[in-house]
């Protein structure tokens, strides 16, 4: 089964940011094979020709998950279908369990999580998006920290 990859930049998540739907843009389908007995990623672009393949750990754990999602989607009657939600400037990658109902919705970090989240953990998207903003908060403040230590090398 394909999964659709979404993407967040952290531009996007401010402090009370209305759903992640609403920040979260398409951007490939990720297909997970088997290539001698590991599971192998295959991210097809969604808008323009870009194939991407990943293997590894987080595969391994993504592919684990998803298996564990897909149960759970079973027992509640196909309610719920896994995503791909990444956060590359925080390095995050997750599964997003969406419901179509935003409120319900689950996000699980993989291993390696940004401080603040715990990976494995199932999140509901408001708490998520609360310690996404948290993430980006910290960040940012890195960035601009370090904008200014190259402004004061440089003058």
């Amino acid at each position: 089964m394909p999964l659709h990859v979404f993407v967040v930049e952290l531009r996007d998540l401010q402090p009370g940011s209305p759903d992640l739907a609403g920040v979260a843009r398409p951007v490939a389908w990720r297909f997970v094979v088997s290539s001698k007995g590991e599971p192998v990623a295959i991210d097809v672009g969604e808008h323009e020709l870009d194939v991407q393949i990943e293997r590894g750990p987080v595969v391994r754990r993504m592919a684990e998950m998803l298996k564990g999602a897909e149960c759970r989607a079973e027992a509640l009657e196909g309610a719920l279908a896994p995503s791909v939600l990444r956060i590359p400037e925080a390095h995050l990658t997750a599964v997003w369990l969406r419901s179509g109902d935003p409120e319900a919705d689950r996000v699980v970090p993989l291993y390696p999580a940004p401080q603040g989240l715990e990976a494995g953990r199932e999140y509901l998207t408001t708490e998520f998006l609360r310690m996404a903003s948290e993430i980006a908060e910290r960040k940012q403040a890195s960035y601009r920290r370090e904008d200014t230590d190259t402004g004061e090398l440089g003058a």
